[in-house]
């Protein structure tokens, strides 16, 4: 049985894990190029403490590439990373 949404008695619903804290990681408006494809497109993004991020595309959508440049292993064409809000 699920509780009626219109039902003003209802606990609210938790917000996700970590909302409202510091992100652990963030980044913003990466964009990575080779050549002339674009790879990457001003990207940005935030995972809070207790999140569990998944990113998901088809193939040669360049998660790996975004992958790459979260941990550190490539650097973005532009934008920034930052790491417990400390630039990587």
């Amino acid at each position: 049985m699920s509780a009626d949404p219109h039902d003003s008695s209802a606990p609210a619903p938790s917000p996700p894990p970590g909302r409202g804290a510091t992100a652990v990681l963030s980044a913003a408006n990466i964009s990575q190029h080779f050549g002339h494809p674009t790879a990457l497109s001003d990207v940005s993004l935030e995972v809070a403490p207790g999140e569990v991020p998944a990113l998901v595309g088809g193939t040669g959508a360049d998660e790996s590439t975004l992958v790459k440049i979260m941990a550190g292993v490539q650097a973005p064409g532009s934008g920034e990373m930052r790491l417990a809000g400390q630039p990587e």
